[in-house]
């Protein structure tokens, strides 16, 4: 009997992780301030993740703390969908 080749097929499951909605106010308010920034999720320590922007006069800053990576990820996305000025290193 001859073997014949078995095509197998993954299908990732995307988690889209939501924003409380305590996030979603710190990046409205974020937003409103019309930062010229560029933006980075990076972590603090080992169950903090944050946004860090770099602005022209005051270098890297902590702009917002997460519990996890991809909730930080979530809301940069966010941020950068409401303010043209924040570019997503």
């Amino acid at each position: 009997m001859s073997e014949q080749p078995v095509a197998i097929a993954v299908a990732m499951i995307a988690t889209r992780h939501e924003l409380t909605p305590a996030a979603h106010r710190i990046i409205h308010e974020l937003a409103d301030e019309h930062l010229h920034a560029w933006c980075v999720v990076a972590p603090i320590d080992e169950r903090t993740w944050a946004i860090v922007g770099t602005l022209a006069y005051e270098g890297e800053v902590i702009l917002a703390e997460f519990d996890t990576r991809e909730i930080a990820e979530v809301a940069l996305e966010e941020l950068a969908a409401l303010d043209p000025d924040i570019i997503v290193r």
